[in-house]
């Protein structure tokens, strides 16, 4: 009879830390590392050639770690970006180019802003969005 009740508690007892550790395993240690938290933003960035090539253009979320580069056609990718609504601010060769105003992330979902063209005015100078 000592022996069941032994076994009975030792059964018990397994069960409860098989069930607690799992219910820890499941738990994020960060809600922004986590990808069920974040999103990701894609897109092309296109400088009508006049800046340049479209290739290296940075596109980044200002006071973040969050940026991305373009490839030789002006696509990019930025991963695991926190859910939010951002201003992406656009440099290429360390000059400002433009921004490109409240882009929202939603959790588990793939934000393609499509094209963004940017040009120069007809007076050769300034910047514009087209």
């Amino acid at each position: 009879m000592k022996k069941s009740v032994l076994y009975k508690g030792l059964i018990l007892t397994l069960f409860v830390l098989a069930v607690g550790s799992q219910t820890i395993a499941d738990a994020p240690s960060s809600n922004y590392d986590d990808p069920k938290y974040t999103g990701d933003i894609v897109g092309q960035i296109d400088t009508c050639l006049v800046l340049g090539s479209n290739e290296g253009v940075r596109i980044y979320i200002p006071g973040s770690s969050f940026e991305a580069i373009t490839g030789s056609v002006g696509n990019f990718k930025m991963s695991h970006v926190q859910s939010g609504t951002y201003n992406l601010t656009v440099t290429q060769n360390g000059h400002h180019i433009g921004t490109i105003p409240k882009v929202t992330v939603v959790p588990k979902q793939i934000n393609n802003i499509g094209t963004v063209t940017f040009c120069l005015n007809n007076n050769g100078n300034d910047l514009y969005e087209q």
